[in-house]
């Protein structure tokens, strides 16, 4: 049975849900649209704190003489994980229920496009398309545990346990996401390193999306906050 974790990387930042409503809008969350990170700069939230404790926990749990995952994935998108369900299918030749654990602040079980693929409701059409899949979600305190008014069918799991798992080596697995518009350009150096300690801890890796370099975005934003200070 494949044991997929898939980690939304906005779930390690210490921001309320009024503050994430501040993020930029995405119009277009389907696979293969590009974020446009520049709207970052209208974002009226210029300084957002990584949660680094928890990372730093993350890493620990990730730093093992031996490969942890059989695979790792990489990805901007969230749906991604519907192709990295469909690697495991084809090319890996694992057809038996899937178990999925997504660390997130969104429950990403969305109606939002129907079943056109989108970065909000891959789980939705991964469940309906699979009835078997075991969903468990790692989600903040304040995170919306509603799509359109209805309390979402997922079972909810905690950090300790994703770590425990982890070190036990539960998960075959293990698929990063940045989501651009969703996480802020703040913490992509932070990405950067947890990626690197996923990579050594993986037999084979899978980058599904080349990531864009944010950094001129980041340094602006932090020159409009000084202004701002000033």
């Amino acid at each position: 049975m494949p044991n997929i974790l898939t980690i939304d990387w906005d779930y390690f930042f210490n921001a309320s849900r009024k503050i994430r409503d501040s993020f930029p809008k995405i119009s277009d969350g389907a696979l293969n649209s590009v974020p446009d990170n520049k709207l970052w700069l209208e974002c009226p939230i210029k300084q957002v704190d990584a949660d680094k404790d928890s990372i730093s926990l993350l890493e620990k749990a990730l730093s093992s003489p031996h490969p942890i995952f059989s695979f790792s994935f990489f990805s901007e998108n969230h749906g991604e994980v519907l192709n990295a369900v469909e690697f495991i299918r084809k090319h890996i030749g694992d057809s038996s229920p899937l178990t999925i654990t997504n660390v997130d602040f969104h429950h990403d079980y969305s109606y939002n496009g129907g079943y056109t693929p989108r970065c909000d409701n891959w789980a939705r059409i991964l469940k309906e398309k699979e009835p078997d899949t075991e969903f468990k979600w790692c989600r903040r305190e304040d995170s919306v545990v509603t799509s359109f008014g209805e309390k979402v069918p997922i079972k909810r799991c905690y950090f300790i346990n994703v770590l425990r798992n982890i070190q036990s080596g539960v998960y075959d697995y293990v698929h990063l996401c940045r989501s651009d518009l969703y996480s802020p350009p703040k913490g992509d150096f932070l990405f950067d390193n947890l990626r690197s300690t996923i990579v050594k801890s993986s037999a084979g890796i899978l980058n599904m999306e080349t990531l864009s370099d944010r950094s001129d975005i980041e340094a602006q934003m932090t020159n409009l906050y000084k202004e701002n200070q000033a």
